[in-house]
């Protein structure tokens, strides 16, 4: 599928709002407590700091990611050399299509832009078959 991916606007806060509830509740069906409810008002100061991405395909927005240049809470060990990646989600009418594979590899050539060595991605122990399929590809 061809991507086009971009910066998240304002005006797309409602669409980024339904993919990351869309796929919280996904998460919750498969017995997964992922994430918490989201915050409406710091997913809209993440898109207004420029940190929130929205990918658009033929049927419109498919997938978001949030990137940061720093994750003290989650990576203590950070160098400086890592962009982290928080809430990819991808429209789940549209999964298993490689969406989230190439918002990551699109990630990862974004870090890389940055002069960053690495892509950082923390998932919880029951997403670890998810995390090893996501580190084949990104």
């Amino acid at each position: 599928m061809q991507l086009a991916i971009a910066a998240a606007a304002r005006a797309d806060l409602d669409a980024v709002m339904g993919l990351l509830r869309e796929a919280r509740s996904w998460h919750q069906e498969q017995g997964v407590e992922a994430w918490r409810e989201f915050d409406l008002a710091r997913i809209a100061a993440d898109i207004d700091a420029g940190r929130v991405y929205i990918a658009h395909g033929t049927a419109g927005v498919c997938g978001t990611v949030t990137l940061m240049e720093s994750d003290v809470g989650v990576w203590a060990e950070e160098q400086g050399d890592a962009i982290y990646v928080h809430k990819l989600a991808v429209s789940r009418s549209l999964a298993g299509r490689g969406i989230g594979t190439e918002v990551l590899r699109w990630a990862r050539d974004a870090a890389r832009q940055k002069g960053r060595r690495w892509l950082r991605l923390a998932v919880l122990r029951a997403g670890q078959s998810l995390a090893r399929r996501l580190s084949r590809h990104a």
